[in-house]
């Protein structure tokens, strides 16, 4: 599904309707009949009190045929139900008091069925003290031991447990409307069929508990995610004492002691703890936390439906839980009746809820699970896939500190999840450090990491199962996404990357989770932090907590969400009356200074992106006397800021649209940035950016927002970066200042201080620099956001000296992005400086070159001012078009740079310069070297409607350009606000009002995104150009032919650069100096020719363009080659001159997307420097479909050296993803060019936006950031 699809409004059910669905399945479940007779009345049964043991304390009773069992038993050692053997369980109430019991290949534990559920109350008590025996003994299949006191079904049998839920009802719902404090009644949201007598739990709705740091000896550290101010668990247990004949009021046994809020998607949970069929530990197991365990092996049919599991599991023992099911692995092999969990309650458990280990396709459903040590519903080692949790209630998930099993158990949660590749519908999550956590490893962990064939699966790129309808509250963090496992059980810091999967076959490295229908509130930290890509997170609706959504890494995308800073739950604030102001209970964990932490709506993360967020609403985000507020802030606890970031259609209520916390020692909260698409945030009509307080990042026509601590800025060309600065000598740079003072304090990475000034030399303004300690050991990292296409020095504070080894890079940029950034060094100092993709990839050579030569070509050259002392530096993103493709229609993909890393020499001692200062006369410079011209235009629809006249739905936006004359590349940025019905953006040619031809045309627009992409310009589309003849439209499913358009004119200031001249030549009149040696001119004379792979030809094509017949070529992978037929030297084809390129004209016959050649040349049987046809080399500038050009390569470029002996050259495409059709002509070796030249404009031909006609706004859309039109 596209996400212009998903972006429209929700059609799912709400909360309500879910819960209804619930009550329905649940019941419909309960209530299966077939026509078989029930289990018990099966004819010829064997009395299990016929049994030898049966009936003496400590007895084994073993289990050979089929058994009834019909009345309570003394307390035995165990029951062993063997091949042949099953026992089967009478309707009648019953206690069955045994150590253990073990179900073995071929036999059978049967307790009611689907048509005939258990009515009557049986409770199995399991006795024993702590022990790391195995009385259970093992499992033949495979040795794996099975404990002791428990029950144990063993590979081969089978396990049939069904139990009517008390009342032929759901198992859980929600209140219908709040309920007091003081009060012992209840409504509920949904009526239900529960009994008085039955035990309830009602859950928090309030923040989760806090535990007292103040106790003496205070809390592990480990559990400083709890430690504060103590505040109560509010989760409650009751017995029914009374309910009504619709099911919906209960009176309860004592009256409630805290709220319970039941109004919108804040409605407690109330969960039925009661069953029929009991399995419990003895009385000493809540003192030893040693109660009774459940575990089911690879067995023929598994049903657990409707029995209560209390005082189960053993603390600190692996594998010892309430619901076991232990490598079970493909036994099922598809969601079915026969393999179910479902309807149970488990409660007062010392270790886990229930574990799915390394089993597929098992269905886990409506169960409810109160008071657990760990974590609760558990997918072990993440081998674990296929398998469904549907409608599953957890209330209260406790840390374990000692008699841990695996580290994460002291962060538990009520969902750990190990494999993506499973399903989650409408569980509820109360309480915990987090409600649900995908905690992935690389590979399956555990005994599965030995396992093949399961061992192949990937669960961090698994794909994702379904997460929809889900809860969670009263937790640190609803979601969360982070943390994944590590092979001995601790975690590292990373996201999920999905792949895209055939089967099991891995289609693609790239793919998308999807997050849907998310409820989470009263987190102390986060409703939901997800972090990865691509992720959607769609129809989120997160309230009353600190961060009300985080979406880290990216690209990420939320659509459709709610999300409220407080609500009308304010809680209970009388337990801590200093920490919980204003009357209502707080995400504090204690008291931070004077206020309380701030509240945010979406919290932009540092170094990531891009995160879009759409159609969404905010609202009660307000900043007040106790906490400040903002819809939108960053994190105040890094370095760095992403530049990435997009918004749009935005509704914000009683809400601050941002807040940036002033108070931050980091530099992210002041480097702010992140893009308003139409105008909801910012109020920029055409769109804008919001950007932090820092001194370089806004600009001329910004506005200061108080409320904010942040400014809005209008639409610009040149965007934003990350300029990253790295000391990689950090531990023993010099730290002298030019009065020969030492500053240690710079080394050390606690003290938090400006590290570097970034300089905007354009503006003569300065930003600090804090940075912070980089992974790398002895570096440094410093970043500063700042706006593109700028001139820039780096300065360390106190006038010391720049590092002898440090690393520039430009980040999250798109193809064409760059600045120029100068680093001073004392005037003997000398540079070896390198050029690499990445900090992974290999490294090349730069070297001293003109200021020219490094705006040309940054990657080969930098520049030394000696005089000056300054190192100059260009950073530019050359990676290609496919830097700024679009992926699903949605985002756009920025990368790096490259990194480039200097290591200065000097031998003086000292790297500082004899007279520090910035360039002189930089803006002369930027002018002389640097500056690019610039156009403007307006979309307007009056503009396309000249050209298509008709009724046009209102549209508007902004386009803006930068020509680089070297290049001949348009760089184009088009602002719009049609993003959900754009279909696609063009580059044309024609004047006002006339549509001539297409330079360009987007395949697929970026429909929640500025769209940036270059066009090469061909010498006659640059005179349009000049001559204000270039158009830029955008087309859209209400107007498909064009929606808007844009005429493109100069905005430079007094004049955009002219074309300069170019030869006349053309294949009839081709005006060279000596024709050397000719391959082809409408025939070979006598040379031969060859194909290769799929490449066809004509050599007789008649083509108007070329003197008469021409070379037709149509090619894809292949090739095609002239050769000689002897070997030619080189040097003696014309004893009158030397050869100096070799030429050749070319036009291409199928498309206006630029036709590029790699051309090579072979001598002496051998091929030799595969040279590809650049810019520079062709008459016109590009290939293309309107002109026959010139190509000319000179041959030192070839490899071609006198006396060397040529005897071919081959034609390929240089890219090689479309086949291409082209035609060629005058192939040949020549010395020189004879043509006159001419040229096509005059300044006097330049069209301005200030002058040019318009037939909308007047305004110049370009606010100039820096002032460039006045240089």
């Amino acid at each position: 599904m596209t996400l212009q699809a998903l972006s429209q409004p929700s059609t799912r059910p709400s909360l309500l309707q879910v819960v209804g669905i619930v009550v329905a399945f649940l019941c419909m479940f309960s209530w299966m009949h077939a026509a078989s007779a029930c289990p018990w009345d099966q004819v010829g049964l064997t009395p299990f009190t016929s049994l030898e043991g049966s009936t003496q304390a400590n007895g084994t009773v073993y289990v050979n045929t089929p058994t009834l069992i019909s009345s309570s038993t003394p307390i035995l050692r165990a029951i062993i139900v063997r091949t042949g053997g099953s026992l089967i369980f009478d309707t009648k109430a019953m206690n069955v008091s045994v150590n253990y019991i073990r179900v073995e290949s071929g036999g059978s534990f049967i307790l009611g069925s689907n048509s005939c559920p258990m009515f009557k109350k049986i409770i199995f008590t399991f006795y024993g003290s702590e022990t790391n025996a195995n009385e259970i003994g093992v499992d033949p299949y495979d040795n794996s031991p099975l404990g002791s006191k428990g029950i144990a079904f063993l590979t081969g049998s089978v396990v049939q447990i069904v139990s009517n839920v008390p009342g032929k009802s759901s198992t859980w719902t929600q209140l219908g409307q709040t309920a007091f404090k003081g009060s012992r009644n209840i409504i509920l949201n949904y009526g239900v069929k529960w009994q008085v007598g039955n035990s309830i739990v009602i859950a928090s709705t309030d923040y989760g508990e806090v535990l007292d740091m103040r106790t003496d000896p205070p809390p592990s550290p480990d559990l400083d995610w709890q430690t504060g101010v103590p505040f109560p668990d509010q989760s409650e247990k009751f017995t029914i004492s009374a309910i009504s004949a619709d099911g919906k009021n209960i009176t309860l046994d004592k009256p409630l002691a805290f709220i319970h809020w039941g109004e919108g998607r804040a409605r407690a949970e109330v969960g039925l703890l009661t069953r029929n069929v009991v399995f419990q530990g003895d009385a000493t197991s809540e003192q030893s936390e040693f109660g009774g365990h459940f575990i089911v092996r690879l067995v023929n049919k598994m049903q657990i439906i409707g029995a209560e599991f209390v005082n189960m599991g053993q603390k600190g023992h692996m594998g010892r839980y309430p619901i076991h099911t232990h490598l079970l692995r493909s036994s099922s092999s598809a969601i079915s009746d026969n393999f179910v969990i479902a309807n149970n309650s488990i409660h007062n458990s010392f270790q886990r809820c229930l574990s799915i280990h390394n089993s597929y396709n098992i269905a886990v459903t409506s169960n409810v699970c109160f008071n657990f040590w760990g974590h609760g519903y558990f997918l072990e080692d993440g081998s674990e896939i296929g398998n469904e949790f549907k409608y599953n209630l957890g209330i209260r998930s406790k840390a374990i500190i000692e008699k841990q099993i695996i580290p994460s158990d002291k962060d538990p949660s009520v969902f750990w999840i190990t494999n993506p590749n499973n399903t989650f519908i409408g569980n509820a999550a109360v309480g915990g450090k987090w409600g649900y956590v995908y905690f992935m490893p690389t590979n399956p962990t555990g005994l599965s990491s030995r396992m093949a064939p399961e061992n192949t699966t990937l669960p961090r790129i698994a794909p994702m199962g379904a997460f929809d309808d889900n809860i969670a509250h009263s937790a640190d963090s609803g979601l969360w996404v982070e943390e994944q496992m590590l092979p001995d059980g601790t975690s590292e810091i990373e996201g999920y990357y999905p792949a895209t999967w055939n089967g099991s076959v891995l289609i693609s490295n790239r793919g998308i989770a999807t997050f849907r229908n998310f409820t989470g509130y009263k987190n102390r930290n986060y409703g939901a932090w997800v972090k990865g890509a691509i992720i959607q997170l769609l129809d989120f609706y997160v309230f009353d907590n600190r961060v009300q959504l985080t979406a880290p890494t990216g690209p990420t995308v939320t659509v459709n969400a709610v999300m409220i800073g407080e609500t009308s739950n304010t809680g209970d604030s009388s337990f801590r009356p200093n920490v919980d102001l204003g009357g209502r209970s707080r995400p504090d964990l204690y008291r931070k200074g004077g206020v309380s932490v701030q509240i945010i709506g979406y919290e932009q993360y540092e170094d990531a992106g891009p995160q879009y967020v759409m159609n969404s609403t905010f609202i009660n985000l307000v900043s007040d006397q106790v906490r400040m507020a903002g819809a939108f802030s960053s994190r105040k606890t890094r370095q760095v800021q992403s530049t990435q970031s997009k918004n749009i259609n935005l509704t914000f209520i009683n809400a601050n649209k941002h807040y940036i916390n002033p108070n931050s020692i980091y530099d992210d909260h002041r480097f702010l940035v992140y893009a308003d698409l139409d105008g909801s945030s910012t109020g920029f009509p055409h769109g804008g950016w919001v950007v932090g307080s820092d001194t370089i990042i806004p600009f001329n026509g910004c506005i200061f927002n108080s409320s904010w601590n942040s400014y809005s800025c209008p639409a610009f060309g040149e965007s934003y970066g990350q300029l990253r600065f790295t000391n990689a000598e950090y531990d023993t740079f010099d730290v002298t200042d030019r009065n020969r003072v030492q500053h240690p304090e710079l080394r050390d990475p606690n003290i938090r201080q400006t590290q570097q000034y970034t300089w905007d030399l354009l503006r003569n303004i300065a930003s600090p620099v804090t940075g912070s300690i980089a992974k790398t050991a002895n570096t440094y990292l410093n970043q500063a956001n700042v706006i593109l296409r700028g001139f820039y020095t780096i300065r360390m504070p106190y006038d010391i000296p720049t590092p002898k080894s440090v690393r520039l890079s430009l980040n999250k940029v798109v193809n064409g992005d760059w600045v120029v950034v100068t680093l001073p060094y004392r005037k003997d100092a000398s540079f070896n400086v390198q050029y690499a993709e990445s900090q992974s990839s290999p490294s090349s050579q730069m070297n001293p070159g003109t200021l020219s030569q490094m705006m040309q070509y940054p990657r080969q050259y930098y520049y030394w001012d000696v005089n000056g002392e300054m190192l100059y530096i260009k950073l530019q993103q050359l990676d290609g078009r496919d830097s700024f493709e679009t992926i699903y229609n949605t985002f756009t993909s920025y990368s790096s740079g490259g990194i480039v890393s200097i290591t200065a020499t000097c031998p003086s001692g000292t790297c500082a310069p004899i007279t520090l200062q910035n360039p002189v006369n930089a803006k002369s410079i930027y002018k002389t070297y640097m500056r690019e011209d610039r156009y403007v235009g307006l979309l307007e629809t009056c503009q396309q409607n000249v050209v298509v006249p008709g009724s046009y739905t209102p549209g508007y936006g902004k386009v803006y350009a930068f020509l680089d004359p070297n290049s001949k590349v348009l760089d184009v940025t088009v602002y719009h606000n049609l993003n959900f019905i754009v279909t696609g953006i063009t580059v044309g040619i024609g004047a006002p009002g006339v549509e001539t031809r297409q330079i360009y045309s987007s395949y697929s627009a970026p429909h929640h995104s500025i769209s940036r992409f270059l066009v090469d310009f061909s010498y006659s589309e640059w005179i349009a150009l000049i001559k204000g003849q270039v158009f830029v439209k955008v087309s859209t499913t209400a107007h498909p032919q064009g929606h808007l358009r844009a005429q493109l004119y100069c905005s430079t200031g007094s004049t955009c650069t002219i074309p300069p001249p170019i030869s006349s030549a053309t294949p009839s009149n081709t005006g060279v100096g000596q024709v050397l040696l000719n391959l082809y001119s409408g025939s070979f004379a006598g040379y031969s020719i060859k194909t290769a792979l799929d490449t066809t030809y004509d050599d007789k094509f008649v083509d108007s363009s070329m003197d008469g017949n021409a070379l037709k070529v149509t090619m894809q992978t292949g090739n095609i080659t002239v050769a000689v037929s002897n070997d030619v030297v080189v040097s003696q084809t014309n004893s009158t001159g030397a050869v100096n390129y070799l030429e050749f004209y070319v036009r291409s016959l199928d498309s206006n997307i630029p036709l590029l050649l790699t051309v090579t040349a072979g001598y002496s049987k051998k091929n030799y420097n595969p040279e590809v046809v650049g810019r520079l080399d062709v008459l016109h500038y590009k290939i293309d479909t309107t002109i026959a050009t010139r190509v000319r390569l000179a041959v030192s470029d070839l490899a071609l050296v006198a006396g060397a002996k040529f005897n071919s050259v081959t034609f390929e495409l240089t890219d090689k993803s479309l086949r291409r059709t082209f035609v060629l002509d005058q192939i040949r070796f020549v010395n020189g060019d004879k043509a006159p030249v001419s040229s096509g404009v005059t300044p006097s031909q330049i069209v301005y936006f200030n002058t040019a006609p318009k037939c909308g706004s007047t305004v110049d859309p370009d606010p100039d950031p820096f002032s460039i039109r006045n240089l």
